[in-house]
């Protein structure tokens, strides 16, 4: 009994022994790296917003000068304009959308000092980043020697995780590919964090190569936060662009039928969006989903409810000039569906034809325009749309089967729009 004894402990020992020399050669254990990654990660952007919070502090005490000249000069409105946009820069952290050419030099400059605390932390962000996956390639591999497989996927899935977010010359190609457009994409890919600014067309999905029927394929492309997309023209012909985080800018999107746009805490700045290529069903041929998302200046064209279907929550509208809808059979009963929603959002400085107004629910407006559609709309379901709105705000007169109930935004108790955090100077928007 004493040598049976002596026996399974002298194993256990030797297993104890060879389970730690296993975790002397494997190093920090994930739970470590990922904690002191997490850690790093959340200082850069605290001292990235405590940067700004100084730089809008900074730029709202500079406006005492133009606010003393307006004073000299008895310029009550331009007074008023300019300690508006001192309040809006000490307690939202952003500037006003109207144009200001008596502060213009200032925004500017503001403008100028964001971009540059957004390149540092952008470019410190992806050091860490790639810093990060290194470690994680070690332990990877050390764990899969160890024959610690469960430990070794668990770290290859939170590197596949960061897909996209570090940027260097030297990361494996699976970690992010450049868009320059030069052939369709026809799998999955992730785009590098940083600046895109193809040359030529980006088109998703397209003609297999080895199908010698030429099938169409599917791609997939993921954007990840700090990605900016400059003067693109992006077509997905079949498939799907995933993006969080990512500002495009001057962008002109497009879908043809079997294609998606799935955007969430994304800024769009005077992009245009559209049905691509001829292909339509009966409804909603492209799909289109933004969730916290921000635009400025542009949105739809040539908006046609069998062209294109869109979800649009919580996400703010700035200074654009909605194109009417076109509904195909039922305007009541399509402005109810849920491929035309537009819900929770906040609508600032806009032109808002009917059309698009009857498909709302529960969005709030300042300073807009209601325009009022020309011709008779399909169909006859009727419809009811509740908004909010400054007491005072005209509404295009009801058609028969519309019904406008309109709200004091003062009375909702929780906020509409957008809650990503963003600036918006001279009219462009910028994280």
């Amino acid at each position: 009994m004493k040598c049976w004894l002596l026996a399974q402990l002298t194993v256990a020992a030797l297993l104890l022994t060879i389970h730690s020399s296993a975790s002397a050669q494997t190093g920090p254990d994930f739970s470590t790296l990922k904690a002191d990654h997490t850690a790093a990660v959340a200082a850069i952007i605290a001292g990235a917003d405590k940067q700004r919070a100084s730089l809008y502090d900074n730029y709202a005490a500079a406006l005492d000068t133009p606010a003393k000249e307006a004073t000299a000069k008895g310029n009550l409105e331009a007074l008023l304009a300019i300690k508006k946009e001192q309040e809006t820069a000490r307690k939202e952290r952003r500037t006003g959308t109207a144009p200001m050419p008596d502060i213009a030099s200032y925004r500017a400059l503001l403008q100028k000092a964001l971009t540059a605390i957004e390149s540092k932390s952008s470019q410190e962000t992806a050091a860490l980043n790639l810093g990060y996956v290194r470690k994680l390639e070690v332990l990877k591999t050390a764990l899969t020697r160890a024959n610690r497989i469960d430990e070794a996927v668990g770290v290859d899935a939170e590197m596949k995780s960061l897909q996209g977010q570090a940027v260097a010359d030297n990361l494996p190609a699976s970690l992010g590919v450049k868009l320059d457009g030069t052939s369709p994409i026809l799998t999955e890919v992730t785009a590098l964090v940083g600046l895109h600014k193809p040359k030529h067309r980006v088109q998703i999905g397209g003609e297999d190569p080895k199908d010698k029927k030429k099938a169409i394929i599917g791609g997939v492309v993921t954007s990840r936060p700090g990605t900016i997309i400059d003067d693109a023209n992006i077509f997905i012909r079949y498939g799907d662009w995933k993006g969080e985080g990512t500002l495009f800018r001057r962008c002109k999107l497009e879908a043809e039928l079997g294609g998606k746009w799935t955007l969430s805490r994304s800024l769009l700045d005077d992009c245009t969006l559209s049905k691509g290529g001829g292909w339509v069903v009966n409804l909603w041929s492209s799909q289109w989903i933004f969730d916290n998302c921000a635009f400025t200046r542009s949105f739809m064209l040539h908006w046609e409810t069998h062209h294109m279907g869109v979800k649009a929550t919580h996400c703010t509208f700035h200074d654009v000039n909605f194109a009417s809808v076109k509904y195909k059979d039922d305007a009541g009963k399509e402005a109810a569906n849920e491929w035309m929603t537009f819900k929770d959002c906040k609508f600032i400085n806009c032109s808002v034809p009917e059309t698009l107004l009857m498909a709302t629910k529960d969005c709030v407006f300042e300073d807009c325009r209601f325009e009022r559609d020309k011709g008779d709309l399909p169909g006859d379901t009727p419809i009811k749309v509740k908004l909010y709105a400054p007491p005072l705000t005209t509404l295009p007169a009801a058609r028969k089967g519309i019904t406008y109930e309109m709200h004091n935004p003062k009375e909702r108790t929780d906020p509409a729009g957008a809650t990503i955090r963003y600036s918006k100077l001279g009219g462009d928007l910028q994280f």
